[in-house]
């Protein structure tokens, strides 16, 4: 079996292929970190075994939302050419979201366009709550449109636990489970949409993207910091530019212009030992930060690029 997910999508993905012993092929993305769809097509037509598309709603480095429309368009397609669909007419490609940083967008009436064709196409969708809406650690919600489908995967109906005829049996979640048992983290989001409201949560999310567009502006204004992608509205990812990195990355002028206007460092331009400083810049800056206590801003890896400071 082969499933599908985007080159910058989550490890856990590959983690979960491992323990299945199911191939997990990864697909380029372009330099926002967005899956690249047609590679996703040219990609499926190589294989008979699809099983599963995964994509990203806010990847954990670059904050990237994959086309979920789109993504949903080719697999629907690809169901039709090869006759992978059941007797009920639906495909037999399950199309999950993984939204556990982004997802959360969902509640914005400005940024829930980010997540269009998840209703209409996608077959499961995670989110967490611990993350963009800052609930206790954990708070992990996942979704489906298919009412019996966790517990027909799941359920082994030991009478000793999960008896049918036991006080409040409709409610007792952990036959649908993999672990069994899990703590009650949906409490959690039922509180804070209870306690801000949904409108409330979702001006929280619009307020951090502001403020992560002018971060992002901050950068492109300063001397001293440069881009290293695209900003996407919950990620800002930069470099900073020590005046013996400025000099030489001035001299060969490299820089990319984005169609949104955004000026970021073009890495293909710079040779290895400018690479080499660029990356031992960053890690002295992120050790000397951490050690006086006064900033504890964390630090990524670019996908094939040097270190970045993420905020």
């Amino acid at each position: 079996l082969t499933a599908f997910v985007g080159s910058e999508a989550h490890y856990s993905y590959q983690k979960a292929a491992n323990i299945m012993n199911v191939k997990l092929v990864p697909v380029e993305v372009d330099l926002y970190g967005r899956m690249n769809v047609d590679a996703l097509r040219r990609a499926m037509k190589e294989h008979s075994d699809v099983f599963f598309v995964g994509a990203t709603s806010g990847s954990t480095v670059k904050g990237a939302f994959d086309d979920l429309k789109r993504i949903g368009e080719v697999i629907s397609d690809f169901c039709v050419e090869s006759m992978s669909r059941s007797e009920h007419g639906r495909n037999k490609i399950w199309f999950h979201c993984d939204g556990a940083w982004g997802g959360n967008a969902i509640f914005s009436s400005i940024h829930c366009n980010l997540l269009e064709g998840l209703s209409q196409y996608c077959d499961s969708f995670t989110l967490n709550a611990h993350k963009m809406l800052g609930a206790p650690q954990q708070c992990t919600i996942f979704l489906t449109k298919h009412a019996s489908i966790l517990r027909d995967a799941n359920s082994l109906r030991a009478s000793y636990l999960f008896s049918k005829d036991k006080f409040g049996a409709a409610y007792d979640l952990g036959d649908k489970t993999f672990t069994c048992g899990r703590r009650g983290d949906a409490l959690k989001y039922w509180a804070l949409i209870k306690q801000y409201g949904a409108a409330s949560l979702g001006r929280r999310i619009d307020h951090n993207a502001c403020m992560m567009l002018e971060f992002a502006k901050a950068i492109e204004n300063s001397q001293y910091f440069v881009l290293a992608c695209p900003p996407n509205p919950f990620n800002v990812n930069f470099f900073f530019i020590s005046s013996r990195l400025r000099h030489f990355i001035q001299k060969e002028a490299s820089y990319v212009l984005t169609s949104e206007g955004h000026r970021v460092l073009d890495l293909a331009k710079l040779d290895e030992k400018i690479l080499g400083m660029l990356h031992q810049s960053q890690m002295d800056l992120k050790l000397s930060l951490h050690a006086s206590g006064s900033v504890l801003i964390p630090h990524q890896p670019i996908y094939k690029i040097p270190s970045s400071q993420q905020n």
